[in-house]
């Protein structure tokens, strides 16, 4: 068996790494293309989230995951990728259909899924009482007994303050909570002591001969999201991730792991959708539908006419997902419609929303500004067409799994272009990924003797067959 270590950098676009490796933020990073490696560009597929990128690596699931919060109409509960109940739900689906599988024998490090290892340290093995916790806090107290430890955390931490300092003007946020030096240096201590988790729980992994070690490191996802892909204090983030990776490298180097480097997703540049047009996408709908009573993404909307709920909008960034909460089952184009009036030619005309998808019989029924496409990769095209030629077959292929798959929704609704940088995002990020459009779907993939063919991989989980031949067959 060979001894596999997967580092992912949580929502790193491959544009935005090509820059901080031409500005040189990333010299290690650097000396690996330099000396052979192989980096290369593949589509992370749909949705453009952390958990279907997880459950696809770990399982080579493609078709569970449909958004990071999505509804189960059968149980009639909210599936969360936050939420423990949820994560559970969602890998015990994975569990029963899908069998040997990297999760047998993987140690997860701040990954969503578990897998059947017992020693991951994972959101689903996340302590549920007191007693479980001293397992979490263990490592970082070892980590902090270290002078030299707690001198580079803390050097680092100061290096973020001089930032703020010296170019406070530039370095804002859109996001009121974070936008001040407070905000900005309480989630900068935040995700640091993530990536020092991260590290040295992956260095322990490493130390006790796992076979399998999948590590992400989360912190450049959200100070994306909170300040966008390019901002300064995430791009430095990138090199404070690269001195890891450099430790990480030669800690694997004694104890003979092969090493693969990616990204799950990528993340393009947005406005939050209530924050640009002053009301949700929520409450944009209500005034279509005023005796509508909708829970979003949280909560039910003000001043609703009732308190029992006819919609579910549940929200990944760019992606809605909108379930009839008065049906157990998926409902066609036809029966939604019996109910709500014209629905996806009025909400397609909606600013911001770049396209709504529903079921009509055997086929998917895309409406672009109110006018109705039958959905194929003809259409695509012309409905699409500003979409990286690259890519429409792949997002074609990605939007019927999408619309097919566990908790698929009665409509789907993706976020359009605010203008040409900028992307509307349902949720309230600067940095957003869940659709596609932008960077959100711009993976990375960084290998060296795993050979991976990066043009067939439609989806992140395609990446599990070549790391599982790796690690039990020994194929190259």
């Amino acid at each position: 068996m060979n001894k596999l270590l997967i580092i992912q950098i949580d929502a790193l676009a491959y544009p935005v790494l090509q820059k901080a490796l031409t500005q040189n933020l990333m010299p290690f990073t650097k000396s690996l293309i330099d000396k052979g490696w192989k980096l290369e560009e593949i589509f992370s597929g749909l949705p453009s989230t952390t958990p279907a990128a997880h459950l696809g690596i770990l399982y080579g699931a493609t078709d569970v995951v449909t958004g990071f919060r999505s509804y189960d109409k059968h149980a009639r509960e909210i599936i969360d990728a936050s939420d423990l109940k949820s994560i559970l739900k969602i890998e015990e689906i994975a569990q029963k259909r899908f069998h040997k599988v990297l999760a047998d024998i993987c140690f997860s490090v701040c990954v969503i899924f578990s897998g059947k290892s017992k020693k991951s340290f994972s959101h689903a093995n996340r302590p549920k009482t007191l007693r479980d916790s001293t397992a979490f806090s263990k490592p970082l107290l070892a980590y902090f007994t270290q002078p030299i430890s707690t001198l580079l955390f803390f050097s680092r931490l100061l290096v973020y303050l001089l930032l703020i300092r010296l170019e406070d003007k530039k370095l804002t946020s859109e996001l009121p909570s974070v936008g001040t030096a407070k905000g900005m240096l309480k989630r900068l201590g935040e995700e640091l002591l993530a990536a020092e988790f991260a590290y040295y729980v992956t260095r322990q992994g490493i130390e006790q001969q796992e076979n399998v070690i999948f590590t992400d490191f989360i912190g450049y996802d959200e100070l994306a999201h909170n300040y966008g892909p390019e901002h300064p204090l995430a791009i430095y983030y990138l090199s404070i991730i690269d001195l890891y990776l450099k430790r990480l490298y030669r800690q694997r180097l004694t104890k003979n792991y092969e090493l693969m480097i990616f990204s799950d997703h990528g993340s393009t540049l947005s406005m939050p959708y209530g924050l640009y047009f002053h009301e949700t996408l929520g409450q944009s709908i209500q005034k279509l539908y005023p005796q509508t009573t909708i829970f979003e993404q949280k909560k039910i909307i003000e001043n609703s006419p009732n308190t029992t709920i006819d919609l579910f909008l549940l929200y990944s960034g760019g992606l809605a997902l909108i379930y009839d909460a008065h049906s157990g089952v998926h409902l066609s184009q036809k029966q939604f419609e019996s109910r709500f009036p014209k629905f996806a030619e009025k909400v397609s005309k909606l600013p911001g929303i770049d396209l709504v998808v529903m079921r009509k019989n055997l086929d998917f029924i895309a409406y672009k500004n109110g006018w109705a496409h039958v959905l194929n990769l003809q259409n695509l095209s012309l409905i699409l067409a500003t979409l990286d030629e690259r890519y429409r077959a792949k997002v074609y292929g990605q939007l019927i799994k999408l619309l097919n798959s566990e908790f698929a929704a009665d409509v789907f609704v993706f976020a359009g272009k605010l203008d040409p940088n900028t992307y509307a995002c349902f949720e309230d990020q600067i940095g957003a990924h869940g659709s596609f459009g932008g960077m959100q779907t711009q993976s990375f993939l960084l290998t060296n003797k795993i050979k991976i063919a990066a043009d067939k991989i439609d989806q992140i989980g395609d990446l599990h067959h070549y790391l599982y031949a790796y690690v039990f067959s020994g194929s190259k």
